[in-house]
Formats: C-alpha cells, sequence, structure tokens
C-alpha cells in the first residue's frame, strides 16, 4: 500500500520545513534537538 513510507516522507518534510532537521539522501541531521525533544513530549 506504501501509506506508512507516504506518512514517514510527509513528517520529515514537515520536521524539515520547521527547521528541526536536514536531510541529504539517507542521512538524517537533527538541527534543533531542544525543540524536536518538546515536540516528541506533546
Amino acid at each position: 500500500m506504501g501509506t506508512a513510507t507516504e506518512s514517514l516522507i510527509r513528517c520529515l518534510t514537515d520536521l524539515k520545513e520547521e527547521g528541526l532537521i536536514d536531510t541529504k539522501g539517507r542521512d538524517i541531521r537533527i538541527l534543533d534537538k531542544q525543540r524536536l525533544e518538546k515536540l516528541a513530549h506533546n
């Protein structure tokens, strides 16, 4: 079905647009760890 993959890509795109992460190929770099942790705990 591919819905899980689509959901993950959408989530990563949102995080990237918010400046929390950066992606390059399969690599994901955390840019703002504190904000990302705060988001995870909400």
